[in-house]
């Protein structure tokens, strides 16, 4: 079966993305995948990385901006879709699967008008315009939330959570080490791309617990690295900080404690480990997503929310 899979701009959409194709590839070897992307994301090195084969269209976002950003969006979707059929008469896909992000709205009205098969995959819980569209031309939806279902035909919509990467499931999480050895472990995670209030605010939170008996591992994203490095140090915090991290897994198992933003793939992560977590959304979210996301597990008593605007050392 050839498959291809569209999106990306972030890790949101992105590892989701990898988790279907190792899914996909796991069933049957024979199987091949293209990914479509966009040379403006992230998509472009975190899909090469894994392994997988990766073309790009020209695609661009349309909601909330100026009429000008709103006709340029809209002729980048046309030059999109253009390069879309262009790419799937190439490849000749049996199936597309859009995963979020605007690069997924051209490429899925493109398979539209090939009569090729097609499903969506919503994370969030208050789904993002572009899938909004594109349920209308899709075969099936996939949602990670029940909250999501009403904005979909229900008739379409199949709530199978969000898809994670295998290695998560497989996660031996006992900590071998002795509890008098042991520091009390933070994992802080600004997204993809860091978080700036994030890094701004929690090593100074930090520096004022008396119990000095912690450590910290804090992805601060590129443009903060330096800063929250220097930070740390200054205040004699036992910190690794790094701009991106990868391989999660490790420092997810040896996390007492998750501080994050709300996106849905650290949402599924977190819930997919068990592990206690403070979620701080996103608050320039589109539709505020991320603070709807984050409702869910305070609501379910999983986690502690505590808004942007309200974060602070008090």
């Amino acid at each position: 079966m050839r498959v291809i899979i569209a999106g990306g701009g972030t890790g949101g959409h992105i590892f989701p993305a990898v988790s279907i194709a190792e899914e996909i590839m796991e069933k049957d070897k024979n199987n091949e995948i293209l990914f479509i992307g966009t040379k403006r994301g992230m998509e472009g090195e975190l899909v090469t990385k894994k392994g997988f084969n990766i073309d790009f269209i020209r695609s661009y976002p349309i909601l909330g901006k100026s009429m000008l950003f709103k006709l340029k969006g809209l002729i980048y979707t046309l030059v999109g879709m253009y390069e879309s059929i262009k790419i799937f008469n190439k490849f000749n896909p049996e199936i597309v699967v859009g995963v979020g992000g605007y690069v997924s709205g051209p490429v899925v009205l493109s398979a539209f008008i090939k009569r090729i098969p097609r499903v969506i995959c919503e994370q969030n819980s208050i789904p993002g315009i572009t899938n909004r569209v594109l349920s209308y031309f899709a075969n099936k939806i996939f949602v990670t939330f029940e909250k999501s279902k009403p904005f979909f035909n229900k008739e379409k919509t199949l709530l199978t959570g969000n898809p994670i990467q295998k290695k998560f499931n497989d996660m031996n999480l006992k900590n071998d080490k002795k509890a008098a050895d042991k520091k009390f472990s933070i994992l802080i995670l600004g997204g993809s791309q860091g978080a700036r209030k994030l890094n701004a605010v929690l090593p100074d939170c930090i520096a004022m617990i008396s119990d000095k008996n912690i450590s910290v591992v804090h992805q601060a994203g590129q443009k903060d690295y330096e800063s929250v490095s220097n930070k740390y140090l200054q205040h004699k915090i036992d910190a690794s900080v790094y701009d991106f991290i990868d391989s999660i897994e490790d420092f997810y198992k040896d996390a007492d404690l998750v501080i994050a933003r709300s996106g849905a793939g650290t949402i599924a992560e977190i819930c997919s480990i068990g592990k206690p977590s403070i979620l701080i959304p996103f608050p320039f979210a589109t539709h505020n997503h991320q603070y709807h996301n984050a409702k869910v597990l305070q609501e379910c008593g999983a986690a502690l929310l505590i808004e942007d605007e309200k974060l602070d050392c008090k």
